[in-house]
């Protein structure tokens, strides 16, 4: 293996080490703590979720802390369990657990009442309760000692959503922008319609195609995510994903090191191809430019479809639905940039697609590279980390 090869391994792994970064709480006395279980596809619990989790942690400024526990995932389950054997609190989600015959169960209860309860205690605090009916002042916690897969919030900027799971939205989009078929197809298509109508008409035809694209991508997201949050299915979808994760890294890293072009989930099937240049080579105006767009989105699905599984199934087991909207826009917005700049690049006389095709040619082996040590390490985070 040459130098320049290792160098580029380094490199790239050093840029998406921030991958396993997580959450660190911050040092310090709080004044209250509670234990909050939710679970994912529970509308009401998308309700309190961000109320419980983000808005009073950062209200109070770190005097309220919470113990959430993601009951869709077993271990979490058994720990429900445990605690309403010990405080009768009910099986029932969104709950929150101050102690001994206090607690509140259920939406309105919590989002009416839960402010008033804070305040109650500011004055003297309580202990973290625990299932088995002992509790705990909060800074003689050891978290690792909790049973089950508890995460704090305390209203730090640093919360498990908010840093590692958005720089890993932000890192698999940037991935899947550069991904080497999707560079092929808009080339197809440009040169085709700069064939025979110029530069305007291909700015016109390449923004209707990569508009559809985006509108395509987010629709089957939102679908994808919609099914995934369904009750007991996150928690397994989530893993599932982190092995899919693991093989797409290793296969597009094998791409690179046996320096393949075709990559096995980087490139459209052979079978397909004839169809989609026929596709192409048929667009002649703006509406035919984003049906073309909407249904070549499809033909794409298998050499693009690893990094945006991957975030989906991210989301499903962390994001509320609200989250997950903002998220899944974020990344189809990043996914669709490279395709705006080739667009642009084409109008403007800044290349041509030409110098375009003989680039993504010429890069396409470290394009793979970058893709599999990305998704690799996103699946390792997954798995093992969070």
């Amino acid at each position: 293996m040459s130098k320049r090869t290792i160098s580029r391994i380094m490199l790239t792994v050093l840029m998406f080490g921030m991958l396993f970064a997580i959450g660190v709480v911050k040092d310090g006395e709080p004044t209250v703590c509670v234990v909050y279980f939710t679970r994912h596809g529970c509308g009401h619990c998308e309700n309190t979720d961000p109320f419980v989790l983000n808005v009073l942690p950062r209200e109070y400024e770190g005097k309220f802390v919470v113990v959430k526990y993601e009951a869709s995932l077993p271990a979490n389950a058994a720990v429900l369990v445990e605690y309403d054997a010990t405080y009768e609190c009910g099986l029932a989600t969104p709950l929150v657990i101050f102690g001994v015959d206090d607690f509140l169960a259920m939406e309105e209860p919590i989002l009416t009442g839960l402010r008033a309860k804070i305040d109650g205690y500011l004055a003297g605090g309580n202990k973290l309760p625990l299932a088995n009916g002992s509790s705990v002042a909060f800074e003689n916690l050891k978290v690792e000692d909790l049973p089950g897969d508890p995460e704090i919030y305390r209203g730090t900027e640093d919360s498990s959503l908010e840093i590692p799971t958005v720089l890993a939205v932000i890192a698999a989009a940037a991935v899947d922008s550069i991904n080497p078929c999707e560079f092929a197809v808009l080339v197809i298509l440009l040169s085709g319609v700069i064939a025979s109508g110029g530069r305007r008409k291909a700015l016109k035809t390449g923004l209707a195609f990569v508009t559809a694209v985006f509108v395509m991508y987010l629709l089957m997201g939102f679908g994808i995510f919609s099914i995934s949050m369904a009750p007991g299915i996150s928690y397994y979808f989530y893993k599932a994903v982190g092995v899919f994760a693991l093989i797409v890294g290793v296969l597009n890293m094998k791409d690179y090191f046996w320096e393949s072009a075709e990559g096995f989930l980087s490139s459209v099937p052979e079978s397909w191809r004839p169809r989609v240049q026929k596709l192409l080579d048929n667009v002649t105006s703006v509406p035919g430019a984003f049906v073309s767009g909407a249904v070549v989105s499809l033909f794409l699905l298998p050499c693009t479809s690893g990094p945006y599984i991957v975030v989906l199934g991210l989301l499903a087991h962390e994001a509320t639905r609200i989250w997950a909207t903002l998220l899944l826009l974020l990344y189809n917005f990043i996914f669709i940039l490279p395709m705006i700049g080739i667009v642009l690049s084409v109008y403007f006389g800044l290349t041509t697609t030409a110098k375009a095709a003989h680039w993504r040619h010429k890069r396409v082996g470290l394009l793979h590279l970058i893709a599999g040590v990305v998704m690799f390490c996103m699946g390792i985070w997954m798995l093992f980390f969070y």
